[in-house]
């Protein structure tokens, strides 16, 4: 198989190594060893890992962010696209830990919560984290008004903040479920988790999907 191009290859491997274990225990060695580049290939493509870093976070949310639009498409009916939401991100993280051989979980979450607090080159580092992590906080968003718009929720209710909490429920969710390394309780309990925030029952609407 053609190798891809040093810098694609970088990325890639930067993803991969930082995903199986953090940030702050890759070298920039081990990443170039990895990626059979050498380590003045690195520096020309790249002015330092936090630069690398930030282009893997770049790449992961592009690829991500398509598959998003698509789940989030207006077309799809709000309650439908949540349980494709949820089982898209079962599905991702079930193909992950098949090839890690651990529960990976969210780069954004797990990068972002390892530079929270840092400062100097780390701090670009949190900065993109949670930019990018805002813009899927967007989806909720608006996934939630549809949700209400169709009169599933209740009049008054403050719907950036049901979006807030169903994206910090996942987020956790996704984080719990990688300290105690298992992709078991990711897929058991997150789409009724999701439902129960709505105050929806969860089993109506896979009956009505029948």
């Amino acid at each position: 198989m053609e190798k891809l191009p040093t810098k694609e290859r970088l990325i890639q491997t930067a993803n991969e190594l930082i995903g199986q274990a953090s940030y702050s225990t890759v070298s920039v060695a081990e990443i170039c060893a990895a990626a059979d580049v050498h380590k003045g290939s690195f520096y020309h493509h790249f002015p330092s890992k936090v630069d690398l870093a930030i282009a893997a976070i770049d790449t992961y949310f592009e690829e991500n962010t398509c598959d998003w639009d698509a789940l989030c498409s207006s077309s799809i009916p709000p309650l439908k696209r949540l349980i494709k939401i949820c089982d898209y991100v079962v599905e991702k993280a079930n193909e992950e830990t098949a090839e890690s051989g651990h529960f990976v979980g969210c780069p954004l979450t797990s990068l972002g919560a390892e530079m929270a607090g840092e400062d100097g080159e780390e701090a670009r580092l949190a900065k993109r984290c949670r930019e990018a992590d805002n813009v899927f906080l967007e989806y909720w968003k608006s996934s939630v008004r549809d949700i209400a718009a169709e009169g599933h929720l209740k009049e008054g209710e403050d719907l950036d903040e049901i979006a807030r909490f169903l994206h910090a429920f996942m987020a956790g969710h996704m984080m719990l479920a990688k300290v105690h390394n298992s992709i078991e309780i990711f897929e058991k309990d997150l789409k009724k988790g999701m439902f129960r925030i709505l105050g929806i029952s969860l089993d109506d609407i896979e009956k009505q999907e029948q």
